[in-house]
């Protein structure tokens, strides 16, 4: 009876031992399974610290949107960036070009170094009364002020040339008279050379003179007389193949009075 007990024991054991193989450690679901600690959901798995979310994923401190990522401290608009420090708007505000230094902006100042006022002229009428040496700007504005407001083309016209009668072409009222015949009746070209005269003949005012002919032969009033006083300007503005040009078409126009003598400039 003990051998038969003892040959149980050693059956029983023996089937204990080999249904306990199949749970071992060399199953599929043990530790080295597949969802062990070398499965791919393990340490080692790609969702671990090596996987692409990881620490050094593309999201990560190397990714586009880290520390060198175009929206970091080196991007467009970071501190090199067009509106930064190196900007054109910085410390330089001069350029050189050859051997001549040039402002890259304008000037923005109304005063000279003495605290006088910088004239400004906002029309070409103002700017080339300013140029002309022979005319007194403060009479030209007194006679400005006079101006009877509110008439026709026919008061000034005929106003100016009362002045031009007994005051000569150097009236100041003369001129202003003739601008405000101007400012009714623009298309007037007789008008323009009459003011041209004063110019030329009063002021010798040369280039004031020629622009106010130019204008009269735009204007249609293209007489032989208008172009030979034309001739007289550019002769004084040293324009001297301008001049010969208004010179042969003075003549063409039936205008042989050359009191001048430019013919022998």
């Amino acid at each position: 009876m003990k051998k038969v007990s003892l040959i149980l024991s050693i059956v029983v054991m023996t089937a204990m031992m080999l249904s306990s193989c199949g749970e071992g450690a060399s199953t599929k679901e043990g530790a080295s399974t597949e969802e062990g600690a070398s499965t791919e959901k393990g340490a080692s798995t790609e969702e671990g610290a090596s996987t692409e979310k990881g620490a050094s994923t593309e999201k990560g401190a190397s990714t586009e949107k880290g520390a060198s990522t175009e929206e970091g401290a080196s991007t467009e608009e970071g501190a090199s960036t067009e509106e930064g420090a190196s900007i054109e708007k910085g410390a330089s505000t001069e350029v050189t070009i050859g051997k001549q230094v040039w402002m890259t902006q304008i000037l923005n100042v109304d005063k000279f170094r003495n605290g006088d006022p910088i004239p400004e002229a906002k029309t070409y009428d103002e700017w080339t009364v300013e140029e002309c040496t022979n005319f007194d700007v403060s009479s030209y504005n007194a006679a400005k002020s006079k101006i009877v407001k509110g008439q026709n083309y026919t008061y000034y016209f005929n106003k100016a040339w009362q002045y031009v009668k007994n005051s000569g072409e150097n009236s100041y009222e003369a001129v202003v008279n003739f601008e405000e015949a101007i400012k009714i009746y623009p298309t007037n070209g007789g008008v323009y050379a009459d003011l041209g005269n004063c110019y030329r003949g009063g002021f010798k005012c040369f280039e004031k003179a020629k622009y106010y002919y130019s204008k009269a032969i735009e204007n249609g009033f293209s007489r032989g007389f208008v172009y030979y006083n034309r001739a007289i300007c550019n002769y004084e503005l040293n324009k001297l193949d301008e001049m010969k040009s208004d010179l042969e078409m003075s003549r063409e126009l039936g205008w042989y009075n050359d009191h001048y003598k430019l013919s022998e400039k």
